[in-house]
């Protein structure tokens, strides 16, 4: 399994900063032997900020023509890498709000009368015919699994979806003195390097500027949300 994290931090490391944008353009058609028109839309990936040397913004995934000639999308291979990377990130990113500040408890699951038996809670799994089924309340849940590991963590994804499903999730609130002070100079330091590194005058300028205000604002014990 990727480890997803490890894989942003090192992608976003490497890969053309953001913020990106999506410029299209109209391309009219028209084929007069049948009097039939139309056009087709182009877009294309640029930075919305611009290169200080260019003038202009830097493309992610543009057109471009190599020997032969041949007509090519272009990307390099760290943006295309975070290109593909999107749906599993989009998944984690809703994964966590759905589970922020909540931490279901584990089923502890217990040996059932019979070999290959086991029961937590509402929950039982019974070896029947070979596969192991999952019941609720003594209600069948879902399909039957290969192995007693892959029905308790169908049963836990169940249970989870069950508690978090009644629960109001309200935001949750930084309390300044619970981080670290050598994590929030830290943090400052890596801002101050970032802000040395890109053009003055770029959208993600400003978000490094917000990110620094929030920073000052831990390290005088303000609490944030």
């Amino acid at each position: 399994m990727t480890d997803l994290p490890a894989r942003v931090k090192e992608l976003r490391a490497k890969m053309t900063p953001g913020p990106w944008q999506v410029v299209e353009n109209r391309r009219e058609w028209s084929l007069p032997s049948t009097g039939a028109s139309g056009a087709h839309i182009e877009r294309r990936i640029f930075t919305k900020w611009e290169h200080p040397q260019l003038e202009a913004p830097v493309g992610v995934v543009n057109g471009s023509v190599g020997l032969g000639p041949h007509y090519m999308v272009h990307m390099n291979a760290e943006d295309a890498a975070a290109i593909a990377l999107l749906p599993e990130l989009m998944d984690a990113y809703l994964e966590a709000v759905e589970a922020r500040a909540v931490t279901v408890k584990p089923l502890v699951w217990e040996d059932g009368d019979e070999p290959g038996e086991y029961r937590s809670g509402s929950y039982d799994i019974w070896n029947e015919q070979g596969g192991f089924q999952i019941y609720h309340w003594s209600i069948v849940l879902g399909e039957q699994h290969s192995t007693p590991e892959a029905a308790q963590a169908a049963a836990q994804a169940d249970h989870d979806a069950r508690i978090r499903s009644a629960l109001d999730v309200q935001p949750v609130t930084v309390n300044a003195a619970e981080i670290p002070r050598g994590l929030v100079d830290e943090l400052a330091q890596w801002v101050q390097d970032e802000q040395a590194h890109w053009p003055p005058d770029t959208p993600y300028q400003e978000d490094l500027a917000t990110f620094a205000k929030t920073l000052r604002a831990l390290a005088k014990g303000d609490d944030h949300e």
